[in-house]
């Protein structure tokens, strides 16, 4: 995993999360949301929480959401960003990605 992005990305406010494949990761605090940025050109990105819940090829999103968690401060804005809308299938899937992540933090 990479430590530094690849690619230019311009909010100041985004957290980067490392790199997955063809991809640099971020998660944005201000959104929130999640992104996955492929290139330095505009709109060569994946974005989006819900995106990351539908677990759809090639997974950049669901990586990033992943990432994402292990930080308790970012797990409690996502919590809430994901709660507050009906979306039951997509809660579902999100409470069960969050207590696998919990259970990865605390195995470490």
């Amino acid at each position: 995993m990479g430590d530094i992005p690849r690619y230019e990305h311009d909010c100041t406010a985004c957290v980067f999360l490392g790199q997955y494949n063809e991809y640099d990761l971020y998660f944005c605090p201000h959104e929130p949301t999640l992104i996955a940025r492929r290139s330095s050109e505009d709109g060569d990105y994946r974005s989006g929480i819900v995106f990351a819940l539908c677990n759809e090829p090639p997974y950049p999103l669901c990586e990033a959401l992943r990432r994402a968690l292990r930080n308790p401060e970012h797990e409690k804005l996502i919590t809430d960003y994901v709660m507050a809308y009906q979306w039951p299938e997509y809660q579902r899937v999100y409470l069960r990605v969050r207590e696998e992540v919990r259970c990865e933090r605390q195995t470490l």
